[in-house]
């Protein structure tokens, strides 16, 4: 998979995160589009349309929770799209927020209705937060004559959850975001999209979800080039990477330590079965504090970790474009600092502690060009 210039990828990334044009600013006139399950009216501007709030698969609740995404059941009329779809749900139980009714994305097209490149574009969040109508990509649409979509995935518990003999288990969020690249393919082109020219982009967990798609055999043909940010499918990560203490990983995890901490969650909360789950509300689900926050392989989408498949040459044959933000953990050393001043001292037995003997030749690089070693082999 072929390496690109950071440059480029840094600019597509603050075009996607430009601010948000006022309501204001927005012209009267409306848009109407048809999607393959009925109308959407949009805004339209001097230079791009909007549409916002588009459902692209059935509410996953009730029974619908932990299922893969169901098909959007068709609407009379015409639905109003100028206002973004619920965020999934997320943050600590004591100030969660959200609706589980959240699989929902945006469309930005250029003002004419051409066949444009499409951009899917996957957030970041650790896979526990963040939301599609986070970015505002008029200015990348504008600019770059494309069209681009936001979307929406389940987060933490409710995309990431496992338990033993669920159909899906610990793939939920990975499995809305292929149900949103079937509507980019079905209904692209009447947002003046082409079809058959769609990007999947992402930064951080949606990197890490981009490299998830690129080794699922389920999401084959769904795509034809892809764009990781600040992610790489052969990742792994050193200890005191966010926070001294924090252990060395990976941002995916088998399914069997899935389900077990699923079996925890049961217990914490009082239930034996799913049906008992399915009926607690989302803050309950959340009290626990169990880690749901990275997707599963050893599944049916995802049969292996994705730097296994890398290796084995089970991935899509498909151009790559991949590249990082600089200087990307200075906020988390200034929340450090705040709690625990750096001095040198601590800085070096941190770089010990993380990075072995490498620790030096981390120290000694200069500053804006300092990269985490890949780590040894696995």
């Amino acid at each position: 998979m072929a390496r690109f210039p950071r440059l480029v990828v840094a600019a597509l990334l603050m075009a996607l995160a430009s601010p948000a044009v006022p309501a204001a600013q927005a012209a009267d006139q409306g848009v109407v589009v048809a999607t393959n399950s009925g109308l959407v009216r949009g805004t339209a501007q001097h230079d791009y349309r909007s549409f916002q709030g588009i459902p692209y698969a059935a509410p996953p609740v009730g029974e619908l929770r932990w299922r893969d995404p169901q098909p959007v059941t068709p609407w009379p009329g015409v639905r109003e799209a100028t206002a973004p779809g619920n965020p999934c749900p997320q943050g600590p139980p004591a100030h969660l927020s959200g609706n589980e009714d959240c699989l929902y994305l945006d469309v930005t097209a250029p003002a004419r209705a051409e066949r444009r490149p499409v951009v899917v574009w996957l957030h970041g969040g650790g896979f526990v937060s963040g939301s599609g109508s986070d970015y505002d990509p008029h200015r990348m649409v504008v600019t770059g004559g494309v069209v681009v979509v936001t979307i929406n995935y389940r987060l933490g518990v409710f995309g990431n959850f496992g338990y033993s003999g669920l159909a899906g288990s610990g793939d939920f969020g990975l499995a809305d975001q292929q149900a949103a690249l079937r509507w980019v393919r079905r209904n692209a082109a009447a947002f003046g999209g082409d079809p058959r020219n769609v990007t999947l982009a992402g930064q951080s967990a949606g990197g890490m979800s981009v490299c998830s798609q690129l080794t699922s055999p389920s999401a084959a043909g769904l795509f034809d080039k892809a764009l990781i940010q600040s992610g790489s499918c052969l990742i792994n990560y050193p200890k005191n990477l966010f926070w001294p203490g924090m252990p060395a990983g990976s941002p995916w995890t088998g399914r069997a330590a899935t389900e077990a901490t699923g079996r925890q969650l049961a217990a914490q909360v009082g239930c034996d079965t799913l049906d008992c789950l399915r009926q607690k509300s989302a803050t309950d689900l959340s009290a626990p504090k169990l880690p749901f926050d990275k997707p599963a392989y050893d599944t049916p989408l995802l049969p292996l970790e994705p730097a296994t498949a890398l290796r084995e040459g089970r991935y899509q044959r498909v151009p790559v474009l991949e590249g990082g933000n600089l200087d990307e953990h200075r906020g988390w050393a200034a929340v450090l600092n705040a709690q625990e001043p750096i001095t040198p001292q601590r800085y070096r037995q941190l770089l010990a502690d993380s990075f072995g003997d490498q620790a030096d030749l981390v120290a000694a690089a200069p500053p804006r060009l300092r990269a985490l070693p890949a780590g040894p082999p696995r």
